[in-house]
């Protein structure tokens, strides 16, 4: 944004200090919004271009640091090992199950061995059971519980990826609107200083009880406006602390360069980078192979059993050892409904996941054509803002060159200084947005946690 800084010839004028006031605080407000002036394109990639400059390393290690410990995204991780631990579960049936039961009996009548006392007979038993086959139902559990592993791995990362870009909106709007309180301060400052010269001059007889009354409501605009910034401001500091668990620091935007990718190019790395899509295609696919073993348990269930029984008579030491081995098929013959409507929910609900799943790949393309004309309007929005503040500030300059010469009167000035408030506050604003906007295009690509070097959302 070059050739902003304010021309001399106006407030040089017989040394007049009110015209050097205003001038000394319309060149500290052109100096805030010099800062935002759009960046130079960045080179081909998806990725922006970093500069070597300190803002820009700090805004990288603050988010990077923040992705790391915030407690919202260790429990998205533990999402992940809770899914993995049920993935362990499953294919824990593979191997044999032990287990060890105690029981007893008293009998009450017998015709078999009468002479036998009726006493509480305890006894000890061991039993070893083997799958041997269940027409895979246990290995689609397996790779069902496996991908709602990864779905949750992917649930993880999108989570990250949702968390990053708060992360970075707050740390931008925290530059801002320090920026624009300080533009604010500056623009109630020249307001005031055109009242003191209208009041002096309907003091004196050459102006008129109009204008005062109209600067006294600008300068009241202006406070207003003040006030109202500077509680937005306060209230991202609490964002900021919120997310980043300590007060900003900085004033200044990184020094990066984006380049948007072509649509072409962002559809092609959406599909194969996208965490959000991945989900629903490790959902679609869990949802699968639990359909498929709810229909493999209509089938026979074949296994291995090794049973050892102690039997206790007189006392637990002197009893009868028995030790069986033999094959188990299990079939359930009649349920009363429950394993067919089991079914029909597992394939109902498989079909809902790939719905689901080409529901979110529609969704996603979609955004990813929004957030790039969302992109190439904020790009033009900042053009079209910076030419408004070229003009305004001459238009401003103008007026008070006029006014030194006694052709423009001080409403004029007026009017002019606040169209360049308000052409300042718009190059801020479109600024940062025009940022966020390429954050976001990162966030569809899969790109985003890659740019700050974060690879994995896992607290090990």
């Amino acid at each position: 944004m070059a050739g902003l800084a304010l021309p001399s010839a106006a407030a040089a004028e017989g040394g007049d200090r009110f015209l050097a006031a205003i001038g000394q605080a319309t060149e500290q407000s052109l100096q805030v919004v010099a800062g935002f002036a759009a960046p130079a394109s960045g080179p081909d990639g998806v990725l922006p271009a970093v500069g070597d400059d300190a803002e820009t390393e700090t805004f990288k290690q603050r988010v990077r640091a923040t992705i790391q410990r915030h407690p919202s995204l260790r429990a998205a991780a533990f999402g992940e090992r809770q899914a993995a631990a049920s993935a362990r579960e499953a294919r824990g049936a593979l191997f044999p199950q032990a287990g060890v039961a105690l029981d007893g009996y008293q009998r009450l009548t017998s015709t078999d061995v009468p002479a036998q006392p009726r006493r509480f007979n305890p006894a000890a038993v061991l039993s070893v059971n083997q799958l041997l086959y269940d027409f895979g139902a246990t290995f689609h559990r397996i790779d069902g519980a496996e991908a709602e592993a990864l779905a949750e791995r992917y649930n993880a990362l999108t989570a990250g990826q949702q968390f990053t870009l708060q992360a970075v909106s707050a740390y931008y709007d925290v530059v801002k609107l320090h920026s624009l309180v300080r533009l604010a301060e500056d623009n109630l400052e020249r307001q005031t200083l055109i009242l003191e010269r209208v009041r002096e001059r309907a003091e004196g007889g050459v102006g008129n009880r109009a204008d005062l009354v109209r600067a006294e409501g600008r300068v009241a605009e202006a406070r207003s406006r003040l006030v109202t910034l500077i509680g937005e401001r306060d209230n991202i500091i609490a964002v900021y602390i919120e997310l980043f668990g300590e007060r900003p620091e900085h004033q200044a935007l990184p020094g990066l360069r984006f380049r948007a990718p072509s649509e072409a190019e962002a559809l092609a790395r959406l599909e194969m980078r996208n965490p959000t899509l991945f989900r629903a295609e490790a959902e679609a696919r869990a949802a699968r192979h639990q359909a498929l073993a709810a229909n493999a348990d209509r089938w026979p269930r074949l296994s291995v059993e090794l049973t050892g029984r102690h039997q206790a008579y007189d006392d637990f030491n002197a009893g009868r050892n028995d030790v069986r081995i033999g094959l188990r098929g299990q079939f359930n013959l009649y349920s009363g409904g429950t394993e067919r409507a089991r079914r029909e929910r597992a394939g109902f609900r498989a079909e809902q996941a790939e719905q689901q799943q080409q529901t979110v790949l529609l969704a996603l393309q979609r955004q990813v054509m929004s957030a790039l004309a969302d992109v190439e309007a904020r790009r033009q929005a900042l053009r079209a803002e910076e030419m408004a503040l070229e003009a305004d500030r001459d238009g401003f300059v103008t007026h008070l060159d006029l006014f030194t010469i006694g052709r423009r009167g001080l409403i004029d000035v007026l009017d002019s200084q606040r169209d360049l408030f308000n052409s300042s506050v718009g190059v801020i604003e479109e600024r940062v947005l025009l940022d966020l906007a390429h954050f976001v295009v990162l966030s569809l690509t899969g790109d985003l946690l890659e740019f700050f070097d974060v690879l994995d959302i896992r607290h090990d």
